[in-house]
């Protein structure tokens, strides 16, 4: 089976204009962040849930809509010990050159990747990075 992203990945994948129709929604009056199954699109019933994509989902949106690619790694760290990690490229460009940050699993380093992702598309961090958009390249915040 396989995972959905939380619900703050799901909001921000929300706020950067995901409308793909997914099988699962979180509830956005509940104080508790369940995933429900029943379509959704963040079109639909906008203020009462959030669509909650896969992360497989997810991973392939930044792929096609902006040539966002998060890999999910298994480095090994200083005293020889494997852990899971991530990298971002861009049309082949790697964009996280120092990534520091051990997970513990695999899916915990594709959702941390997911972020950073989304996270591109909506501040990146004022240094003129330029994301390619359905085959065109869009500049963020130059």
């Amino acid at each position: 089976m396989e995972d959905y992203v939380t619900f703050d990945t799901a909001m921000s994948a929300r706020d950067n204009e995901y409308r793909e129709g997914t099988g699962a929604f979180y509830k956005l009056t509940e104080e508790e962040n369940i995933v429900h199954q029943g379509y959704s699109n963040n079109l639909v019933f906008r203020d009462l849930r959030v669509s909650a994509p896969t992360q497989t989902e997810l991973q392939k949106w930044l792929r096609k809509n902006y040539g966002i690619e998060v890999l999910v790694t298994r480095p090994y760290n200083f005293s020889g010990q494997p852990f899971w990690s991530f990298e971002i490229y861009n049309d082949g460009i790697i964009l996280n050159i120092i990534n520091k940050v051990e997970f513990k699993t695999y899916e915990e380093s594709l959702e941390v990747g997911l972020r950073f992702g989304l996270n591109l598309i909506h501040n990146t961090l004022n240094y003129g990075i330029y994301i390619k958009r359905n085959e065109s390249y869009i500049q963020l915040y130059s």
